[in-house]
């Protein structure tokens, strides 16, 4: 199968590659550190029989999720893609990574039939593109297939995303200081995202919509840094400091049972097992 996949040196991206590759797809890789424009001639020669679309700029952290750059930087672009696979005459699926921010403020688990929105630009951009490959695809007789991670995590994650940012300070015996920590959130191991992915890919004429990717369990982030902190060894201190400004303290949890309903997968590795996993790729890169 010829699959396109945009955003190949994200941490989703990269390890999805791999897994697509093991698998014998041909895959064309596109970057948006290049022109978009320049990968024209190549999408239309490459005939892609599905599109995975990894890239975005930002959001990785308060200041990119709250610019306006998510949309100057990524709605344009990501129609221009749609424009290029129109110009392809074979029958497609278009997959859209969105975000779990799409959905805003919840207190319990969110589905697929949840109402839309977003606390923060980079939720809304996500959005907006989401409505508009919706409509553009249906149009253009393109199969349209929506994911929403949740938090997913593991070996390759950005550094300063919470579960490596914490490994590498108590790795190197720093004291970190939190606040209260008390956001709740649904983890999911990188492995456990790919192979659902993989599956969608596999049966992605058979595949329609909006799916949650999640683990569909509910971790308190102060537990996830005291997990982390458990299986450790460390001289520093890690403190939970209710007198420190509070960042919004979220409430992130999804319901999986529409995809495990679809493709028959289920998440396999723990919490506990993926943070050992994460901490060992960690020390191993640090000895390199």
């Amino acid at each position: 199968m010829n699959i396109l996949v945009t955003g190949p040196n994200g941490f989703l991206a990269k390890n999805v590659i791999k897994k697509l590759k093991k698998a014998n797809h041909n895959i064309l890789e596109v970057s948006y550190k290049d022109s978009l424009a320049s990968y024209k001639d190549q999408i239309v020669k490459f005939q892609p029989d599905v599109t995975i679309h990894f890239a975005w700029f930002g959001g990785n952290n308060y200041n990119d999720a709250t610019s306006p750059n998510q949309f100057y930087k990524n709605v344009p672009q990501s129609i221009e893609l749609l424009g290029y696979l129109r110009e392809c005459n074979k029958h497609q699926t278009f997959i859209g990574l969105g975000t779990a921010c799409e959905y805003g403020e919840f207190t319990s688990p969110v589905d697929e039939l949840d109402k839309e929105d977003p606390f923060d630009l980079y939720g809304l951009s996500k959005l907006t593109f989401k409505n508009y490959s919706q409509v553009f695809c249906k149009v253009e007789n393109l199969n349209w297939i929506w994911i929403r991670p949740f938090y997913v995590y593991g070996p390759g994650d950005v550094p300063t995303r919470l579960v490596p940012k914490v490994i590498n300070a108590l790795l190197d015996n720093k004291d970190v200081i939190f606040d209260e920590c008390r956001s709740i959130v649904d983890y999911l191991y990188i492995d456990d995202f790919v192979n659902a992915i993989a599956a969608i890919v596999d049966k992605h004429t058979e595949v329609y919509g909006v799916y949650n990717i999640c683990s569909n369990k509910q971790y308190k982030v102060r537990d996830i840094i005291s997990e982390i902190k458990e299986i450790i060894p460390h001289t520093g201190q890690v403190v939970f400091d209710p007198l420190l400004n509070k960042k919004r303290q979220n409430y992130t949890c999804g319901s999986n049972a529409k995809l495990k309903r679809t493709i028959k997968w289920n998440p396999k590795v723990s919490i506990r097992v993926g943070l050992i996993k994460t901490i060992k790729n960690i020390q191993n890169e640090r000895k390199q």
